[in-house]
């Protein structure tokens, strides 16, 4: 009675079970069992390596997901940041049974493992059970967190493919560290900027101009300093009008900050936004694990919350001058535009 997945992001692999309270027992063991006591089966090994080069064919088809990848490695000095975290179809076809243990043994120890477990049950029992499947296993060599390093000079960089019929644009800035003091301010400027209806950019380019369709601004984070980023799809002969309309609403918060009302409007989307988000218990395990893992501490939900509360308006205007006076990378893919047709220049 349950499920079970897997997922790897640049910073963690991440292996899921979700089961009925009475099956808990089951699903522990079955996540100790896969982690911890891999067959490393040849057979399916290759079956497995089939199926990540289709997915890999797939990710280079996906125009969006190609222009991420080209928005991260503009924004990162560090190769490990700069490939994709499904590798290359020669990377993954040189992959065999010696080469995963190895990978295996180094870093799925218990000392570089955090388990988080959700849901209404008694803590004795779970600790009895976690004691049970993941007690003797032997601990291995800590992995030291890498500091990725920023690209501190700006860049731009186009990518054309014949099959865009619509282009696509984001335009990134390096940002706090996840969890650090101006990590919360740099949350919600994102929110003020570029999430939903009601944000900035949403108003000035889609609803005063109707030059897009969607717009938005994010602040993707991992284990130290992340990007914060606005994306949208745009004609590409509205580029260049589309961007000066970015810039100048960041630099209208720059320059004159943002209201009261408006900053409490957007603490309290945030809010509802978390208490939707982590009803889900595989979203609450996932988070409170990159807590875990990032910071080496845990905060409740609530905790998060009452740091995002006590973000003053003078708090959003120093993290946007501090964000938007650093040097950007901007990454677009079209069908037929050249850098030279780029008239803004960073």
């Amino acid at each position: 009675g349950g499920s079970s997945n897997a997922s790897t992001s640049k910073d963690f692999t991440e292996f899921k079970v979700k089961s009925i309270k009475s099956e808990v027992e089951k699903g522990l063991e079955l996540l100790s069992q896969a982690v911890f006591y891999p067959t490393f089966d040849e057979k399916s090994i290759n079956k497995e390596k089939n199926i990540i080069i289709q997915e890999i064919k797939r990710a280079f088809a996906n125009n969006q997901r190609q222009l991420f990848e080209t928005m991260v490695r503009l924004s990162y000095k560090d190769k490990s940041m700069n490939r994709m975290v499904l590798g290359t179809e020669e990377s993954v076809s040189t992959i065999n049974k010696d080469i995963l243990h190895t990978y295996w043994k180094k870093f799925y120890c218990p000392n570089n493992f955090t388990l988080s477990v959700t849901g209404n049950l008694d803590k004795e029992y779970l600790f009895k059970l976690v004691e049970k499947y993941f007690g003797n296993i032997l601990k291995g060599m800590v992995v030291e967190n890498k500091l990725f390093e920023i690209n501190e000079v700006a860049g731009i960089k186009i990518i054309n493919r014949e099959n865009a019929t619509q282009a696509r644009l984001m335009l990134a800035y390096s940002s706090p560290e996840y969890g650090s003091v101006e990590y919360y301010p740099s949350l919600l400027l994102s929110s003020i900027l570029g999430k939903g209806m009601m944000s900035r950019l949403f108003q000035a380019v889609r609803e005063d101009k109707q030059l897009v369709y969607d717009i938005s601004s994010w602040n993707w984070t991992g284990l130290n300093r992340g990007l914060f980023y606005s994306h949208c799809g745009v004609e590409e002969k509205n580029i260049n009008e589309v961007l000066k309309i970015i810039l100048n609403e960041q630099k209208k918060i720059v320059d004159d900050g943002v209201s009261d009302k408006e900053l409490e409007m957007n603490k309290k989307k945030i809010r509802s936004e978390s208490f939707f988000e982590y009803e889900d218990s595989f979203q609450l395990a996932s988070h409170y694990s990159m807590l875990r893992l990032s910071l080496n501490n845990l905060m409740t939900i609530e905790d998060e919350l009452n740091k995002i509360d006590s973000v003053t308006s003078d708090d959003i205007k120093n993290i946007a001058i501090k964000i938007f006076n650093s040097s950007p990378q901007l990454a677009i893919l079209a069908k037929e535009l050249t850098e030279d047709q780029i008239e803004i220049k960073f």
